[in-house]
C-alpha cells in the first residue's frame, strides 16, 4: 500500500511549523495546573463545603443524613449545583478505575481543573486564536497562554473547589460570548453564574453589558438581553431553590442569601476588614507579578473602543468591589482572563515592534525577563503552598504509622481541619474520625485514642493533662518547615500540627 507522504507533511506541518508553540504552551498549561495537584493535593477550609459536598454525593448518595453540611452548615448556604454537576462526570471514573478516597479528591480536583483550562483556552480563540475575526495584535492567543504560564494564582486556584472557581468555569463561555457579540449565550451564561454560583457577578457582568449594548444594534440587543434575562430568571431560580431545598432540607436560594449576608448586612468583615485601596497595592502585584507595569500600557496602544471593552470593566469591577470590607484575591479572580488579554496585547505590540528603535528592543527585552522571572517567582510560590496544608499530611502520616486493622479513633482540631483535612482523606472505613469543636480535655482522654492537634495548642500550660496522657507519634511542620532553607521566620506563630497517642490504651 502506497503511503500517503501529503497526509503526513500536513500534519507535520500543522504540529511544527503553523502552530506549535500553541500546542506546546496550552500542554504546559495543563501540566503546570495538574502539577499543582500533585504537588498540593490537599485543601483549605474555604474549599470546604464544595468538596465535602462532591464526598457525599459520591460515597453516599440520597442518605442525606451522613451528609457533612448538616454538622458542619457554614455561615451561609451554598448551592450543591456545581458539586452535584462535578460528580456526575467523576463518578465513572471512581467506578470503573476504583479509584481510592483520596484518587477520588484528586479526579474531583482533575475535573475542575480541566473545565478552567477549557475556559482560558477557547477565550483565547474567541479574542486571537484560529477562527477569530482578524485582530491587530499578532499571535494574541500564544501571548495569552504564555502569560498564563508565567502566573502562579490562577493556576493554584484552577482546581480548588470554590464558588468563585465554579463561577469561572461558568462565565469564561460568557465572556466568549461577549468577544463574539452573541448577546443571547451572554446573557443567559452570565445569569446562571450570578444566580446561581456568584451574586457579585452581576457588577462585573453588568458594566460588559452596557458596552455591549452601546457598542452596536442599541435596541435589538436590548430586546435579547430583556427576553433572555427574564427567561434566565425564570430556569435558574427555580432549579436552584428546588435543588438546593432537598440538600439543605429548608427553602432556600442560596445565593440570595449570600448576597444578603455580605452585601445587605455587610457582615463579610468579620473574616477581616482590608482598606479600600487592597486590591489595588495587593492583590493585583500579586497576580501580574512583575509585568504590572506592562498592563497599564495597554490604553497607550489600545483602540478606544478596545480599552472601554476589556480593560474598564476590570478596573471598574476591582474598584466597585473595594467597597466591600472583606477582600480576598480569589474575589477578583474573573478579571484575570480579562487583564490577561490586555497585557497579552501589550507583549504582542513590544514584539511586533522591537526592530524599530531602542525603546522597543529595551522593552521586548524587559518583557522577556518579567516573564522569566514571574515563571521563577510562581515555582518559588509553588514549593512554598505546598508546605502549607499540615493538617492533611498529618492525617495521611496517621495512616502510615498506625496499621489499618488497629482501633483508632481520632479527633481532628479546628486547625487541622482548616488545613487540608476533608473527609476524602477519612480513608479507613473501620476508623472513628471526628471533628467536634469545644471538647474538654478529660473528653479528648476518654473518647480517642489520637489527636490530631496543633503544635502551639499541644503545648500550652493549660493542656498539661493532655502532654501527660498522650505521646507524639508523628509531626508535620508545615510552613515551619522552611526555615530549614530560610534563616527568617515565615510565620509569627508555629504551624506544625502533631499527630499523637494515647499512651495508655
Amino acid at each position: 500500500m502506497a503511503i500517503n507522504w501529503n497526509w503526513w507533511k500536513g500534519a507535520l506541518r500543522f504540529l511544527f511549523i503553523e502552530s506549535p508553540r500553541e500546542h506546546i504552551v496550552c500542554l504546559f498549561v495543563n501540566i503546570i495546573v495538574f502539577g499543582h495537584i500533585w504537588v498540593t493535593p490537599f485543601t483549605k477550609v474555604e474549599e470546604s463545603f464544595n468538596l465535602q459536598a462532591c464526598h457525599d454525593i459520591l460515597y453516599h448518595g440520597w442518605n442525606l443524613d451522613k451528609y457533612d453540611h448538616h454538622q458542619f452548615p457554614g455561615v451561609v448556604p451554598r448551592t450543591f449545583l456545581g458539586p452535584l454537576v462535578v460528580s456526575i462526570f467523576v463518578w465513572p471514573l471512581k467506578f470503573f478505575l476504583f479509584l481510592t478516597k483520596t484518587g477520588t479528591q484528586k479526579a474531583v480536583r482533575f475535573y475542575v481543573g480541566n473545565r478552567i483550562i477549557h475556559g482560558i483556552s477557547h477565550f483565547g480563540d474567541a479574542v486571537g486564536g484560529f477562527g477569530a475575526p482578524p485582530s491587530r495584535f499578532y499571535r494574541l492567543k500564544r501571548w495569552m497562554m504564555l502569560i498564563y504560564v508565567s502566573q502562579f494564582h490562577l493556576h493554584f486556584y484552577a482546581s480548588r473547589t470554590l464558588p468563585n472557581i465554579f463561577a469561572l468555569a461558568i462565565v469564561f463561555h460568557a465572556f466568549i460570548a461577549y468577544a463574539k457579540g452573541n448577546t443571547q449565550k451572554f446573557v443567559m451564561i452570565s445569569a446562571v453564574a450570578i444566580l446561581i454560583f456568584r451574586a457579585e457577578l452581576a457588577v462585573l457582568c453588568g458594566l460588559m453589558l452596557i458596552y455591549h449594548l452601546l457598542e452596536e444594534d442599541t435596541e435589538n440587543r436590548l430586546r435579547l438581553t430583556f427576553l433572555y434575562g427574564i427567561s434566565a430568571v425564570a430556569v435558574c431560580v427555580p432549579v436552584s431553590v428546588v435543588i438546593d431545598s432537598i440538600f439543605w432540607r429548608r427553602l432556600v436560594w442560596p445565593e440570595l442569601e449570600v448576597f444578603y449576608f455580605n452585601a445587605v448586612l455587610n457582615k463579610s468583615g468579620e473574616w477581616g476588614v482590608m482598606p479600600f485601596t487592597w486590591y489595588f497595592y495587593s492583590a493585583l502585584p500579586r497576580i501580574f507579578m512583575t509585568s504590572l507595569p506592562f498592563l497599564f500600557l495597554y490604553p497607550s496602544i489600545s483602540r478606544r473602543t478596545e480599552m472601554y471593552k476589556y480593560f474598564v470593566p476590570a478596573l471598574a469591577f476591582i474598584f466597585l468591589y473595594s467597597g466591600l470590607p472583606h477582600k480576598e484575591l480569589r474575589f477578583i479572580i474573573y478579571t484575570i482572563p480579562l487583564l490577561n488579554y490586555c497585557l497579552a496585547a501589550v507583549f504582542s505590540t513590544i514584539w511586533m515592534r522591537r526592530h524599530e528603535n531602542l525603546k522597543w528592543k529595551l522593552g521586548c527585552y524587559a518583557m522577556i525577563l518579567s516573564l522569566l522571572t514571574n515563571f521563577a517567582l510562581t515555582c518559588g510560590l509553588t514549593y512554598v503552598s505546598s508546605h502549607n496544608y499540615p493538617g492533611g499530611d498529618a492525617l495521611t502520616q496517621l495512616h502510615e504509622i498506625e496499621d489499618p486493622s488497629s482501633l483508632v479513633k481520632v479527633h481532628m482540631d479546628v486547625t487541622s481541619c482548616q488545613t487540608g483535612v476533608s473527609r476524602f482523606l477519612e480513608a479507613n472505613p473501620s476508623w472513628v474520625y471526628d471533628k467536634t469543636e469545644n471538647l474538654t480535655n478529660q473528653e479528648l482522654i476518654d473518647e480517642f485514642t489520637h489527636l490530631i492537634i496543633l503544635k502551639d495548642d499541644f503545648n500550652r500550660p493549660r493542656n498539661l493533662l493532655l502532654r501527660e496522657s498522650f505521646r507524639v507519634i508523628a509531626e508535620a511542620r508545615g510552613i515551619d518547615a522552611l526555615k530549614d532553607i530560610f534563616p527568617v521566620r515565615i510565620s509569627p506563630t508555629n504551624s506544625a500540627i502533631l499527630v499523637v497517642k494515647r499512651k495508655f490504651i
